[in-house]
Parts: C-alpha cells; sequence; structure tokens
C-alpha cells in the first residue's frame, strides 16, 4: 500500500477511495492509472494533462479489477465498458472503455485499457484489437529487422 500511496495526489478523492476500498488495491490502482492513461492518450495530450484535473466514472461499476476478472474470457476480445469523463466545472462527457488481459501461455501478466470517445451511441462495432505477446529480446529482433 505504501507505493500506491505516493500517487494519491494524482487521483480525486472519488476514484483514491475505489482505489483504497478494493480487495486488490495494487491491482484497482494499476487499473485505474491505465484509464487515466488512455483517456489523455486518446486526446494526444499523455503524462503532460494532470489527472487529478479530470474523473473518470464507469457506468454501474464499483471495484474495476474484480469486475474485469470476473467477465472478461479467454477468447481475447475484452471488455467494452461506458462511462464518463468529467472535468472540474464542466459537465460529464461519454466515453467507451476498452479492456483487454493480458496473458502469456494462460499467466495473467496485466491488463490493457483502451479509451474511444467522446461517444455518441454505440462504439462496440468500431472497438477491435489484435494483441500479441512478445518478450523483450523478440521485439528487439523484430525492431532490428526492420
Amino acid at each position: 500500500k505504501e507505493f500506491v500511496d505516493v500517487f494519491q495526489s494524482s487521483f480525486p478523492e472519488s476514484e483514491w477511495h475505489s482505489i483504497v476500498k478494493a480487495k486488490s488495491i495494487l491491482h484497482e490502482f494499476y487499473l485505474q492509472w491505465a484509464i487515466k492513461e488512455a483517456y489523455t492518450k486518446a486526446l494526444g495530450l499523455g503524462m503532460s494533462m494532470d489527472f487529478k484535473s479530470f474523473t473518470t466514472k464507469l457506468d454501474d461499476v464499483e471495484n474495476l479489477w474484480e469486475y474485469v476478472l470476473a467477465n472478461a474470457d479467454d477468447t481475447g476480445k475484452g471488455i467494452i465498458l461506458s462511462g464518463s469523463v468529467c472535468h472540474r466545472s464542466k459537465p460529464a462527457e461519454p466515453w467507451t472503455f476498452f479492456f483487454l488481459l493480458l496473458r502469456s501461455n494462460s499467466e495473467l501478466r496485466g491488463c490493457a485499457c483502451v479509451c474511444v470517445g467522446p461517444s455518441e451511441g454505440s462504439t462496440e462495432d468500431r472497438l477491435t484489437a489484435d494483441v500479441n505477446w512478445i518478450e523483450v529480446e523478440g521485439l528487439l529482433e523484430w525492431h532490428d529487422k526492420r
């Protein structure tokens, strides 16, 4: 928990509360951080944007890590969730969040998040992902061939 506490200033109170009340604080933290990164990357701003300046909320999901584990399957399709992003004094905008469990040899290694929005209507037909697990050595070989 001490590691996670260092990042408290990066989250609005409501998000921080959902992290520290989770069964797996570290996993919940990683997913909440991934959501923020995905959102700021979707805007083209990346880490230059203050993560505490906006709040993300997923519809009908309390403990994100537990939800993803319970609803993910082994087909690699991932999970699509509707949610919203709200900046301090502005109305919330609807966004769609795509979560994909990352496995290597059936071992859970992590979870990726992609953010699409602001969404109007269903974005399920627009969200596809082709993810392959590759070790660092394989990535370096692939890069050297290019």
